[in-house]
């Protein structure tokens, strides 16, 4: 292009003919549309002098070419601009475009006005992304009112060229060579523009003059009231309202977002309702800022709180006069299951509470006021033209009542038909009381769609349930309980016998009683001329044997829900086993011989004790069985209930232990103290010791050897006697064989107590 635009710059120079008047600019940018047209430097030549180009214009062109060439380059778009004004793209200024905070933010913005609900349209100026920081570069609007420190250009074309920048000085002017200082400040861009052009063209006849603004002077601004960071801003000339709320952190949950106010110069110029850029997209009111601007945020007027089915359901502010219907716009109207027809609005007044019921075509014209709380209640969960079939049919669900679907006829043909296994004989249909309660009819559905029985009329919500065979089939079950391999309930199947149940349950256990086996059939398949025939069911008796019946038990066809019950033979017993272990001649584990053999007979089998044998201090414990496991467990939830422990930290153990007079029991079989022995029963025998061992809060426990005839207190006082925080009152004897007497009542005696004997003083 350089090259394209020095060879017509010598084309034209050498030319020189006469021509009618065109301007730098014309000249240059005809070059440049002619070039893009693919034409040659001669083909334009000719054109232009056809439209007439003046030998010292083409002078002057080609010295400035020349001139800028040497500058460092050349284009297009410079050769059509006088020289002398570079970059003309202004710079952001005011300070840094940030916020105040989240520190600065969060302590101020609490929810006291709301209880922490969220208030519509608060978070705008919060938003990182939603800065409202102005462009520098927006063509500079013709209201735009200059100052002091704002750069003025001033471009001259035609038969004088230039262009410089002229700030303007803090008196408000600008100083123009050869023309001398002229005032500027507080005249608009268009205003400016007329008094330079005035004096400037006494001095450049023949040239256009074009003033615009450079780079911007920035304004001081005050933010005042309900923000979150009040205080004085620096920003751009260009920045909005809006710009310096963000800069201020927004505004507090009592400001206002309705009625924003911008004093300038002592008067309210301009009044802004961000509510209509949040949801209209309307900028009205927000202007641009001039210096000592006072931006102004009151206090909130109304705050109401809308609920219940609206999209956004939250607090809105309120302008004085507005209408419910307002309201409903601000949070996005209805949902789709919202009853639009009637809205409830809670009030507060001076004597209290008061409800008011406003029906739609009230919203337009009932005003809301502060403090109201306005609910939305949703639409009731009922069809009021809906029937319903479900089962065997091609197509179940929900269908329109109407005209055309209005009986159990017309429903089925609706459903596509019945499947081709459906049980026609007996279909339900359900149907809903005055009180909401669903009823039930039974319906011949064959006979109807036979033409045999006369239809049936639908109402609303009404229900049609038809069963398929397989799924009737499947509900059929039959029980097995008793002392079978595997008792619980069973798939039912046609035909099924007696012994075929059995055996599908996994045979009779040994325990079972062969002679009584019953069959308990519900009143629906029994025969009321039975003489056995009664209210609830017949009962069957069967005896059977190796596991199947015998003789009328043959061949028995059970129904479904047939209940077979095996009954346990009470003769029968498992092999129960006991253990002795210690000073005894033969010890080991021992089956028991019959149900009630006792000790002496345990220590009789196993040889009876040795020399060293420790009768008296023989020890007993026995296995919990399950009942006792389940009282234990009760008594730990009685417990538990009245909260006298803590049930967590106790366990229920398995086994107990069982206080047992072994040399009673040895010398008087089968009287009280000879006890019964039952599974998993474990006896100890020790051997033979002759100490005593004193615990407790004494002075200095200590085990003694034990002598004969000494009483309770020559122990006591072996172990220093009792200390200060004992109370030898309830002190007690632990005897050998787990038996626990009383200190004043028992004795230390080489019959009963040589061995593990344990004195105690317990605590005061």
């Amino acid at each position: 292009m350089k090259r394209f635009l020095f060879a017509l710059m010598l084309a034209l120079f050498a030319a020189g003919q006469a021509s009618a008047q065109m301007s730098d600019e014309d000249v240059i940018e005809f070059a440049k549309e002619q070039h893009e047209a693919g034409k040659s430097p001669t083909a334009i030549l000719l054109e232009l002098q056809k439209k007439g180009v003046k030998k010292d214009q083409l002078l002057r062109l080609k010295a400035q070419y020349e001139s800028m060439q040497s500058e460092g380059g050349l284009s297009i778009a410079d050769a059509s601009a006088p020289a002398g004004v570079g970059d003309r793209m202004r710079q952001a200024n005011g300070g840094t475009q940030t916020r105040a905070s989240e520190s600065d933010v969060a302590p101020i913005v609490s929810k006291t006005a709301t209880g922490g609900m969220q208030i519509f349209g608060h978070d705008i100026f919060q938003n990182d992304k939603l800065s409202f920081e102005p462009n520098m570069n927006i063509a500079t609007p013709a209201s735009y009112v200059l100052g002091p420190g704002d750069e003025v250009l001033i471009d001259v074309y035609g038969t004088s060229q230039s262009s410089k920048k002229y700030p303007v000085s803090p008196e408000g002017t600008i100083i123009v060579e050869k023309i001398g200082p002229v005032h500027v400040s507080g005249l608009t861009i268009d205003e400016a523009q007329a008094k330079v052009s005035a004096k400037m063209g006494l001095h450049y006849q023949g040239s256009s003059i074009k003033l615009t603004v450079g780079q911007t002077r920035t304004v001081v601004i005050n933010v005042l009231g309900e923000v979150i960071n009040p205080g004085t801003y620096t920003l751009s000339a260009f920045s909005t309202v809006f710009n310096a709320l963000y800069l201020a952190g927004g505004v507090t949950d009592i400001g206002t977002l309705r009625n924003i106010k911008v004093s300038r110069g002592g008067k309210i110029v301009s009044k802004i309702d961000v509510y209509d850029y949040i949801v209209n997209g309307r900028l009205s009111g927000n202007i641009m800022l001039q210096d000592n601007d006072a931006i102004i945020v009151g206090a909130y007027d109304a705050l109401v709180q809308i609920d219940g089915t609206v999209k956004r359901p939250m607090y809105y502010e309120m302008k004085e006069g507005e209408t419910l219907k307002s309201l409903l716009e601000y949070a996005g109207g209805y949902k789709s299951e919202a009853n639009k027809s009637v809205v409830s609005v809670e009030r507060k007044t001076d004597s209290g509470l008061t409800v008011h019921t406003v029906n739609e075509w009230d919203f337009a014209s009932f005003v809301i006021q502060d403090g109201d709380f306005v609910g939305v209640k949703g639409i009731i969960g009922r069809y009021q033209n809906m029937v319903q079939v479900t089962g065997a049919v091609f197509y179940p669900g929900h269908y329109e009542m109407s005209n055309q679907c209005n009986s159990v006829r017309t429903l089925v043909e609706k459903a596509g038909g019945i499947k081709e296994n459906a049980f026609t004989d007996r279909v339900v249909l359900f149907r809903m009381n005055e009180n909401r309660k669903r009823k039930s009819m039974s319906i011949d559905l064959t006979s109807i769609l036979s033409g045999s029985a006369p239809d049936v009329i639908l109402e609303n919500e009404d229900s049609l349930a038809i069963e398929s065979d397989e799924e009737i089939v499947k509900n059929r079950k039959y029980y097995v309980y008793g002392p079978i391999v595997r008792p619980g309930s069973y798939q039912f199947v046609e035909g099924m016998t007696l012994e075929d149940a059995i055996i599908a349950a996994g045979g009779l256990k040994e325990e079972a009683l062969l002679g009584n086996i019953e069959v308990a059939r519900r009143l629906q398949y029994t025969d009321e001329s039975d003489p056995t025939f009664n209210k609830k069911a017949k009962i069957y008796t069967f005896e059977v044997e190796k596991g199947l019946p015998v003789r009328e038990g043959q061949g028995f066809i059970l129904k479904p829900f047939d209940v077979i019950t095996v009954k346990r033979d009470p003769e029968y017993a498992d092999v129960t086993m006991v253990q002795i272990t210690g000073e005894v001649k033969y010890p080991g584990n021992y089956s028991l011989r019959s149900r009630d053999e006792r000790l002496s007979d345990l220590i009789a089998r196993a040889g009876g004790l040795t020399d060293a044998g420790f009768a008296e201090g023989a020890r007993f414990s026995r296995a919990l069985t399950q009942e006792e496991r389940e009282r234990a467990t009760q008594l730990l939830e009685m417990a538990h209930s009245a909260d006298t422990i803590d049930v967590n930290k106790i366990t229920i153990k398995n086994r107990y232990s069982v206080g047992v007079d072994l040399p009673t029991a040895m010398s008087n079989p089968g009287g009280d103290k000879d006890i019964i022995l039952r599974n998993g029963d474990q006896i100890e025998i020790p051997q033979r010791n002759n100490t005593v061992r004193i615990t407790g809060d004494v002075l200095y426990p200590n085990t003694i050897p034990f002598i004969e005839g000494k009483s309770p207190s020559y122990y006591i006082n072996q172990a220093g006697g009792v200390s200060s925080r004992g109370q030898r009152s309830k002190a007690f004897i632990i005897y050998a064989n787990g038996q626990v007497s009383r200190l004043n009542h028992g004795r230390v005696s080489t019959l009963s107590t040589i061995g593990a004997i344990l004195i105690t003083a317990l605590r005061r």
